[in-house]
């Protein structure tokens, strides 16, 4: 029996969201089982969208959002992405095939599109070595939580995301390194399990907060 799929995004409603969402339907026509989607809304405004199920995030972080998503989700596999990004076609296909290995957490590339201003073009020749690392290492000790598949028995174990701020926390640092303390890690790398990382979308302050 193929395990159920919760996808879990946090989100303020920016633009890329609905990208996100176009990507994810187009995934998840590629397998026979359905893929409950979850939206861990900052933004208190955003309108239910079809297929989709809006979560209230008050508290306003990622880290908040996601864990607000998973309350809500009724998934064996918690598959974790921004609203930034986009996932391949295969995407749902990769994860059933990668998670028939008796591992805890996965995790995929996630891969900068070319073009972007100046910014964005920086950014990548300095900091997405970390992003695409899954490409080059069988096993991860963390990953970026744009890109994370957890069992709920995992999350459920660690008791989900630190909730350490509104801004770039580490939160996902933080949960893949308990998730090693705990004897459930590393996080198997999955190289065909990949995300777009839509280029452009952030603003200098921003890439300067994740620097």
């Amino acid at each position: 029996m193929e395990a159920s799929l919760s996808v879990c995004v946090p989100t303020v409603a920016r633009e890329s969201l609905f990208r996100l969402l176009a990507s994810l339907e187009r995934a998840r026509a590629a397998i026979p089982l359905p893929v409950e989607v979850l939206l861990g809304d900052a933004s208190g405004g955003l309108s239910p969208q079809p297929g989709t199920q809006v979560v209230d995030n008050r508290q306003g972080s990622a880290a908040a959002g996601r864990n607000a998503c998973v309350a809500q989700a009724s998934g064996e596999l918690l598959v974790f992405v921004d609203d930034d990004v986009e996932l391949r076609p295969d995407y749902f296909a990769c994860l059933l095939a990668g998670a028939r290995e008796p591992w805890q957490a996965w995790a995929g590339p996630i891969l900068r599109r070319s073009g972007g201003d100046r910014a964005n073009r920086a950014w990548a020749a300095l900091f997405d070595g970390n992003f695409s690392l899954p490409q080059r290492h069988s096993y991860v000790r963390w990953a970026p939580s744009a890109n994370l598949v957890l069992r709920r028995s995992a999350f459920d174990a660690l008791g989900g995301f630190h909730e350490l701020g509104p801004g770039v926390g580490g939160e996902d640092v933080d949960l893949g390194l308990r998730l090693e303390a705990a004897g459930l890690g590393p996080i198997r790398s999955l190289p065909e399990l990949v995300v777009d990382h839509v280029a452009g979308s952030e603003t200098l302050a921003r890439l300067k907060e994740k620097a």
